[in-house]
């Protein structure tokens, strides 16, 4: 299976940082996507990307969804999973990378945040 551009984007870092990480191999069984390992413990680490551009209005930058709705969403998906780690005694971590708003811009727009008044 090719490596999605957040699955890339982990991989340099964990060698830019000197951190051992190892592709998990894809099986039939739910597991994470990878085993870092620091000092005497390693980690599984599953991967999620958003790459879905429902509820952003292009022409203008505006969002009409629920403000961590996707997010929300792949903690979900990633449930299994982190099942597994979790079972297996190990910590573990959900990295979830955004490819539509990669530098959170959505967010810090005033006009895409709900009214508190």
């Amino acid at each position: 299976m090719q490596s999605t551009v957040s699955e890339k984007l982990f991989e340099v870092f964990c060698a830019q940082h000197l951190l051992q990480c190892h592709r998990v191999a894809e099986t039939s069984s739910k597991t994470p996507d990878y085993h870092l390992q620091t000092g005497d413990t390693v980690v599984g680490v599953e991967i999620k990307q958003i790459e879905s551009d429902r509820g952003i209005n292009p022409t203008d930058g505006t969002w009409s969804r629920t403000i961590g709705w996707h997010v929300r969403q792949k903690i979900t998906e990633a449930r299994a999973q982190m099942g597994v780690v979790a079972r297996a005694g190990m910590p573990a971590v959900l990295l979830i990378y955004n490819t539509v708003d990669p530098l959170q811009g959505a967010s810090k727009n005033p006009s895409n945040l709900p009214s508190l008044t």
